[in-house]
């Protein structure tokens, strides 16, 4: 990772280029669709006048992308939280560790201040950056916009959430879902903007449009979950309902792409489960580098999260004219209109899954207009370029013209 200073950063033309100058923070130390948002986001904004410097761990993948992509990226290192929860613990810190903790997040709030000097406005892109991102807006006097990409339980964490956006300039929640999760008393700050994706890439006619070999008769019927390998995500509900399909005569493969992300033996139970009911119908592709052409060789993609703040998957694959079935709850249903741009099932209920899967694998006819329904849809509602110029707006309405002013 490159670690740019203030002279670097003027050498450079980042200060003299004439574009706005932005330190986007986070805090993750993996890429999942809150970091791929912001990568795609990071050119269009370019052209709309706003540079994006990312301010990240060292060593963080995110980051690591971010510079292979020739953006620009400063060291930002995280401190070591205790956490709200202790592990497999519904019990709170005590009061000495949440002090610690306190303290040391105001640490890091002053480091980011003496940066975020350099910079006209201050974009938090991960939710435990974002109490620290507030109270550094404060402490430089600069803008703050806090991305919000999760959904938080109801709970301390959300009275800690909703300090920071009442501290905030502004907070993009990228679904209704996600902005019911702020606190009403801090609410007012929220604005609803949707995540977007590049339509282009994501095509029909997307031009290698091959998936990775998997085994089993090549004329099979591919289902796929594409994410992060977690209880959350219902990789397991997926795995039962496919199993399911063979009481109506269908034998589709299951393909299942993403890394485990948890602790614990979730993987290895989904894989046994998968592999005893499925045996060679199953492929576990790990995480996969082409993610266009694996949604264009699918017949069908199942987000099964119970509780999804968004579901870039969804869009994806519908972009991609890949028939969707998506667990009714989160944001899912905010981009899904069940029958028309996908089905939906309830959470948790893998035999409803089941269903809607039979119904779209067994129903050329019905796959093809969800499909073109939904590709429609996201062409309209969900480029990439209207998200960035929704962003652009926001960011205009914060930054003060003319010199930056003195912390």
């Amino acid at each position: 990772m490159t670690t740019i200073g203030v002279s670097d950063r003027e050498e450079s033309g980042a200060v003299g280029s004439g574009l706005t100058p932005v330190l986007v923070v986070s805090r993750s130390n993996i890429v999942s669709g809150a970091e791929r948002v912001l990568i795609s986001l990071a050119p269009e904004m370019a052209h709309l006048g706003y540079e994006m410097v990312l301010g990240c761990p060292p060593g963080s993948p995110f980051g690591e992308i971010w510079s292979e992509l020739g953006l620009q990226t400063i060291d930002l290192p995280a401190p070591s939280y205790g956490g709200l929860r202790r592990p497999g613990s519904k019990r709170r810190p005590s009061p000495a560790k949440m002090a610690t903790d306190a303290d040391k997040m105001l640490s890091s709030a002053k480091h980011m201040a003496s940066l975020a000097a350099e910079y006209s406005l201050v974009h938090s892109n991960s939710l435990w950056g974002h109490l620290e991102a507030a109270v550094a807006g404060r402490l430089a006097r600069r803008p703050v916009v806090l991305h919000l990409h999760d959904m938080v339980l109801p709970g301390f964490g959300r009275y800690v959430l909703g300090a920071a956006v009442g501290m905030s300039s502004a907070a993009v929640a990228i679904s209704q879902a996600v902005a019911s999760c702020v606190p009403a008393f801090a609410r007012s700050r929220v604005v609803v903007q949707p995540n977007g994706i590049d339509h282009h890439r994501f095509s029909p006619d997307h031009p290698e449009g091959s998936l990775p070999s998997v085994p089993g008769p090549v004329d099979s019927p591919l289902v796929g979950i594409v994410g992060r390998i977690d209880p959350e995500k219902g990789v397991h509900e997926v795995v039962r309902a496919v199993a399911r399909l063979q009481e109506r005569g269908l034998r589709p493969q299951l393909v299942v792409a993403g890394e485990p992300t948890t602790s614990g033996d979730y993987y290895d139970r989904v894989h046994a489960e998968a592999t005893l009911l499925l045996g060679d119908r199953v492929s576990f592709l790990g995480q996969v580098s082409d993610a266009s052409g694996l949604m264009a060789g699918l017949d069908v993609l199942v987000n099964a999260s119970r509780s999804e703040p968004f579901g870039m998957t969804i869009l994806e694959a519908q972009a991609c004219g890949t028939p969707v079935v998506a667990a009714a709850g989160g944001g899912a249903v905010e981009i899904v209109e069940d029958g028309v741009t996908g089905l939906l099932f309830p959470p948790g209920d893998d035999a409803a899954l089941a269903g809607a899967i039979s119904q779209i694998l067994e129903n050329p006819s019905l796959a093809r207009s969800l499909s073109t329904s939904a590709r429609d849809r996201v062409v309209e509602q969900f480029g990439i370029q209207a998200a960035a110029a929704r962003l652009a707006r926001l960011y205009a309405s914060l930054v003060r013209p003319g010199p930056l002013p003195k912390p």
